[in-house]
């Protein structure tokens, strides 16, 4: 069964449409439901007693699942419109096509505004607006276009070229980009443990105790009063580069950027603590109480994860600085102390810790000798240990079946 789900004006509309992307002529008629019962519906359509789970056809699934996952329901399958349609676009099996040669002037996206991939998060729910649109908005893709849609990608892979099965291959690769998007959604959903109190205390041992919105740490403002005295300048802003670039010059430090490396070359008393608030004011922005408020709740940290968000077709992430490679972020440099539950394993089976106790000597000694199984994580010493912890340091809990049903 082929379940084509879009955006109504009061919830959602539902219709069966038959593999090629037509009405199904048992049921031509779409179905309105609205959002309170959007996740009943799709609950009892999902668990059908003695029946396979449809395939659920949207325009993208980060619009739709991440909401029933938060009601408790989980798919089976789907149909990223999105996904496969930019596969579909700029594949060589598929060139000759008319769904290949109108990519360029057709896009699923609102071509006036951002990307939906790249759109920032949603503002915390005790933040207002100065000038809020209280008027209604109509969605932007309805049942009809997302239905010529579907069947323009399946008439494109109808006439894929046929040799070598590669049609048969290319429809593989759909559903796999498809159950690609529906796993980035249950990661994102069940996210990674993170030490809530345990990123405070850093913060406000490096930044001092937590400032109003929009106000400066006591440390770094600390700092900026101090570089305003040492560069004769009672308001300047060091978060400005023209305007340190204009204090710097004033000064006689004459520096073609605010690079680190370009600064260090001069010896006048404003650098040291000209590069200790750049170091801190990077900690505050980047990792600091707003990113804290928005990708973490509950004890989870929850980035996003954007499947195809680069060239090559690998995955990007949102808000995933913290578990970047070492040296992308100021949280990194920050190191907690052993505790016993930790000095004897490594921090935890989390994929986005684990590239840390791989760097650690003993895990090179162990990999060499191959006795290093995932079924039995080696031990790392008391000494090694301290390198090894973060605030994401509870054991992870695996995102639900990987194992997606072509």
């Amino acid at each position: 069964m082929y379940l084509l789900l879009a955006a109504h004006a009061h919830g959602a509309a539902l219709q069966q449409v038959t593999q090629a992307g037509y009405p199904h002529p048992d049921r031509p008629e779409p179905r309105l439901i609205s959002a309170s019962e959007l996740a009943g519906v799709v609950r009892k359509l999902e668990n059908r007693p003695r029946e396979a789970p449809p395939r659920w056809i949207w325009n993208r699934t980060q619009d739709w699942y991440p909401a029933l996952l938060a009601a408790g329901v989980e798919l089976e399958r789907c149909y990223d419109l999105g996904l496969c349609g930019n596969i579909l676009a700029y594949s060589q099996l598929t060139a000759h096509t008319e769904y290949a040669r109108n990519a360029d002037t057709e896009s699923l996206d609102n071509p006036q505004e951002p990307p939906r991939a790249l759109q920032p998060p949603p503002p915390p729910a005790d933040q207002g607006a100065l000038f809020d649109d209280v008027r209604h908005r109509a969605p932007r893709q309805g049942l009809a276009e997302l239905r010529a849609e579907y069947a323009a990608q399946q008439a494109a892979l109808a006439d894929a070229a046929p040799e070598e099965n590669k049609r048969k291959r290319l429809q593989l690769l759909l559903a796999a980009e498809s159950a690609g998007a529906m796993i980035a959604a249950e990661m994102q959903h069940t996210g990674v443990p993170w030490r809530e109190d345990l990123h405070e205390q850093i913060l406000a041992g490096h930044l001092g105790p937590r400032p109003p919105s929009g106000h400066r740490p006591a440390k770094l403002e600390a700092l900026n009063t101090e570089l305003r005295g040492l560069l004769n300048s009672p308001g300047l802003n060091p978060d400005s580069p023209q305007e340190l670039m204009r204090a710097l010059h004033r000064n006689g430090i004459e520096v073609k950027s605010t690079r680190q490396w370009e600064l260090m070359e001069s010896s006048h008393p404003a650098i040291a603590p000209l590069l200790a608030y750049k170091k801190l004011s990077r900690l505050h922005t980047a990792n600091g109480w707003a990113w804290l408020d928005a990708w973490v709740a509950k004890g989870r940290f929850q980035p996003e994860y954007v499947v195809g968000g680069v060239v090559s077709g690998r995955w990007a992430s949102r808000a995933a600085g913290p578990c970047r490679s070492r040296g992308r972020s100021a949280a990194r440099s920050m190191r907690i102390p052993a505790t016993s539950s930790s000095s004897r394993t490594p921090p935890s089976w989390n994929p986005e810790c684990w590239w840390r106790w791989r760097r650690t000597p003993k895990w090179r000694k162990r990999r060499a000798t191959r006795t290093c199984t995932p079924a039995s994580p080696p031990r790392v010493s008391a000494a090694t240990a301290p390198r090894l912890r973060s605030p994401c340091s509870a054991p992870f809990m695996a995102p639900p079946r990987a194992n997606r049903g072509a």
